[in-house]
């Protein structure tokens, strides 16, 4: 027995619990075996939040985790991220916590708590990957948009809910003057964020039900006020004016070798680590799979679809979610198109 007091294992309500560490057992083990002597896994929250041993929070983290992941449900989960933010949890979750020996938890624990069922290889301590495929982006908790992996200070530094780039058209505006908009729900609420936008006398253009986004047409001095509805997460202005260009978007992560691209080959910036100078420079007989907003095979640089051909044809299949294009190719937003297009544009009006 190593006769020494550990740090390892703490508080328990109100009194801290001292543990004799084994040295013929390992570390899972005498992990293990304290939490189920306690009775409490808030020891072993306490172990994942307040231990400076890596392996440690590891072993803690996976036990925690195996917990969760049978006990709550998704919706018990997106209860968590709710309690993280600094909301009361519902009696529903309460008594399912307790069950499992956690009690009177407030934000930190419950942060902590979603942390363990991090699955990704970064271990980014404010975003979590779920085994679901969903993230929690703790970065967002302004907007009461966690389940958004782009963090939203980079369109929205002063943290009203309204992108900077559209308060700044706004002054420019007449506040009689009608805009049209991007709304994001907050927690993904579609249903309430339309029902908020149409009582301030919106008009809903599209809803996007498989990103929880709507776009519509408001008068301007309505939107500091929609942006203060709790029902909202984040507004950005409608594009209409802008094409996408291969050649100012993405010169830097281009893979062949001609020197008629926009970055020449002489002149691309650490030539020893780009794709093609390690032997990847294409093959015209691969398929590249493209899951995104879909693919306008309209669009010159990508015309040409063949159902299950290769020939020529740069859309060789497609299959439609959402039910929007049940036969033919299509793309109502742009960014698959723009990705389809740097993945095997034709290379007839962009040079990148």
């Amino acid at each position: 027995m190593l006769g020494v007091y550990s740090p390892l294992l703490m508080d328990s309500g109100t009194e801290t619990t001292y543990v004799q560490l084994n040295t013929t057992l390992n570390i899972e083990e005498q992990i293990a075996n304290a939490w189920r002597s306690s009775g409490n896994m808030m020891t072993i929250l306490k172990m994942f939040r307040d231990s400076n041993d890596p392996y440690i929070r590891e072993m803690a983290k996976e036990e925690i985790a195996e917990v969760l992941y049978e006990k709550l449900t998704l919706d018990d989960i997106w209860g968590l991220v709710k309690v993280a933010r600094g909301e009361k949890p519902t009696e529903s979750l309460t008594k399912k916590l307790s069950a499992i020996g956690i009690k009177a938890i407030g934000p930190a624990d419950a942060k902590a708590l979603l942390q363990t069922m991090d699955i990704s290889a970064d271990r980014d301590p404010e975003v979590v990957m779920l085994k679901y495929g969903y993230y929690i982006n703790f970065k967002n908790q302004p907007w009461k948009m966690e389940h958004w992996l782009t963090t939203l200070t980079r369109f929205d530094k002063d943290m009203d809910k309204i992108a900077d780039e559209l308060e700044r058209i706004i002054k420019t505006k007449d506040p009689e003057d009608i805009l049209e908009i991007h709304v994001v729900p907050a927690e993904g609420d579609v249903y309430g964020g339309v029902k908020v936008f149409e009582s301030l006398g919106g008009r809903i253009i599209k809803i996007w039900s498989d990103i929880n986004a709507i776009y519509g047409a408001i008068q301007v001095k309505n939107i500091p006020i929609l942006a203060e509805m709790r029902e909202i997460g984040f507004i950005e202005l409608h594009h209409t004016n802008f094409q996408l260009r291969l050649r100012v978007s993405i010169p830097q992560q281009r893979i062949g070798t001609n020197d008629d691209k926009y970055v020449t080959t002489a002149n691309y910036p650490a030539i020893q680590v780009t794709p093609w100078y390690k032997g990847y420079k294409g093959d015209v007989y691969s398929t590249v799979v493209l899951c995104d907003t879909g693919l306008d095979d309209t669009h010159p640089e990508l015309y040409g679809y063949q159902d299950q051909g290769f020939g020529s044809a740069k859309i060789v299949y497609w299959h439609d979610t959402s039910g929007t294009y049940p036969n033919s190719p299509g793309d109502g937003h742009g960014h698959g198109s723009h990705c389809g297009g740097i993945v095997g544009g034709a290379n007839m009006l962009c040079k990148a």
